[in-house]
């Protein structure tokens, strides 16, 4: 009996045109992970860099790579999603949850290949 196992490798392409941070989350994901009153945005909380500190003191909120709880942006296909009354990307005005979201991207860093952010 005789057996081959053949192992291929190479290496994998560096992205370099721009120095953006961050992640796509996947359907896949969304109906596996547990959500926290079924929005798929609390998954955001398990980026680097993201933390959610408690309700109720200034400065409460999301907050990225040191930035202010409402230093963020939501759009959903391009289009402005931030809810003004209540400023929190994991509230948007358009309540999506895992049957109305097929993936979304979580950008912590964003910086273009002239090193301006």
């Amino acid at each position: 009996m005789s057996e081959v196992v053949t192992v291929q490798g190479g290496t994998e392409q560096l992205q370099t045109a721009n120095a953006t941070i961050g992640n796509v989350v996947e359907q896949k994901a969304i109906e596996a992970l547990p959500l926290n009153g079924r929005n798929p945005l609390t998954l955001l909380l398990l980026e680097p860099g993201v933390v959610q500190r408690s309700a109720g003191g200034a400065g409460s909120g999301v907050h990225v790579n040191g930035a202010r709880d409402r230093a963020y942006n939501v759009t959903i296909d391009g289009i402005e999603a931030n809810e003004s009354s209540v400023p929190n990307p994991v509230s948007n005005l358009y309540r999506i949850n895992p049957d109305n979201v097929q993936e979304f991207k979580v950008t912590t860093n964003k910086c273009d290949s002239g090193g301006r952010s």
